[in-house]
């Protein structure tokens, strides 16, 4: 479906907006127009995403989200247009879920971190399209949970630049009934910078998402945690890229699905170690679980430059034995209660790669369930 200039301009009129901003939307709609949609989503189980469903109007600048900031401590800056401008020329995906992202999202924010502080930070929300940028000055250290509830269509960005020593932990639960949810998530480690990401899906229609660190200073360190729990006809793609872009550097990802009834899913990864990046070390791993006549496949990908560093990968995908099953239901569990003592199994050395806090990976286990 191509969607007419008539509606993005009056959109971006209505917020007056200056007009480079307007033309620089007019450019991502041109190029979104120009792109066919099934030539990009077909990765072996022919997940084929249709923009017809998809509802652009006035709504997508009258959503909201909120920022709660439970220790006082980060200061939300008011999005002017050269916060704009930074948010219009970062370098993301060129494909067609990035240019309608760059055209359509009304909604940003830039959440500071300031030297030497703490913060806990909150997002929640019902916005259709969202950016955040997030700073983390030196020596900072942030928790950053989102929560959102996707009905029809969500389009997340957020770009994180965290300055030399500060560490962030990334929170996001998306529960996405009949929606389609549509995320990218980009940080940038200066040196010593360390942060961990913990991204949870649950059904949709069609998921897609990109978390992707660039480990860019010395010793700069990421955790990535990913899992999905599908079920109907739920469709996901998950791809996680980290970039060893300075020597020192460190990566670990683990991303683990559960797929049930008719679903489909796709995990796939990519450590990439510059020439320059000398002792660096990556890791990832993906597990799959797949229940009924659900899809799935992970594809774990190493490109190395650089001959003096440590660099694994490895990928599982299995079915519940059903040995397993049949023992639980004889100690009196009924086969739902069975499986999802099994999933529950499945996804704790996820939740304990993320976080050694007992009362955080409790708040985590309440998105795990069959």
């Amino acid at each position: 479906m191509k969607i007419q200039k008539g509606l993005l301009k009056q959109l971006s009129r209505k917020v007056k907006e200056p007009e480079w901003l307007l033309n620089k939307r007019l450019k991502y709609l041109g190029l979104y127009n120009s792109k066919e949609f099934d030539k990009y989503f077909r990765h072996g189980l022919s997940i084929i995403l249709n923009t017809g469903n998809f509802n652009f109007d006035e709504s997508l600048i009258n959503s909201k989200s909120n920022i709660i900031i439970t220790s006082n401590k980060a200061i939300i800056k008011p999005v002017d247009d050269s916060v704009k401008d930074l948010i219009f020329n970062l370098n993301v995906n060129n494909d067609k879920l990035s240019l309608m992202h760059k055209a359509f999202c009304f909604n940003c924010n830039l959440i500071l971190i300031p030297k030497n502080t703490e913060a806990e930070i909150e997002l929640i929300g019902d916005a259709n399209f969202l950016h955040t940028i997030i700073i983390a000055e030196e020596n900072s250290k942030a928790v950053i949970k989102e929560n959102f509830k996707v009905n029809s269509l969500m389009s997340r960005g957020v770009e994180i630049f965290a300055k030399e020593n500060a560490k962030i932990e990334f929170l996001t639960s998306t529960v996405s009934k009949e929606g389609y949810y549509f995320a990218e998530y980009n940080a940038n480690l200066d040196t010593n910078a360390e942060l961990k990401w913990f991204n949870a899906l649950k059904d949709g229609k069609f998921s897609r998402i990109i978390i992707e660190t660039n480990l860019n200073g010395q010793n700069s360190r990421v955790k990535t945690a990913s899992m999905a729990i599908l079920k109907d006809k739920s469709q996901a793609d998950i791809y996680t890229l980290s970039k060893h872009n300075n020597k020192l550097t460190f990566s670990d990802t683990l991303a683990k699905g559960v797929v049930k009834d008719s679903s489909k899913l796709l995990i796939r990864g990519l450590t990439r170690v510059e020439k320059n990046a000398h002792n660096s070390d990556g890791y990832e791993k993906a597990d799959i679980l797949i229940l009924d006549n659900a899809e799935a496949d992970a594809i774990p990908n190493l490109e190395i430059e650089n001959n003096d560093v440590r660099c694994t990968h490895g990928a599982t995908i299995g079915q519940i034995e059903k040995e397993k099953l049949f023992y639980l239901q004889s100690r009196g569990l009924n086969e739902k209660e069975a499986k999802n003592l099994i999933v529950g199994g499945f996804f704790e050395p996820l939740l304990k790669f993320f976080s050694d806090n007992e009362n955080k990976i409790n708040e985590i286990r309440q998105v795990i369930k069959c």
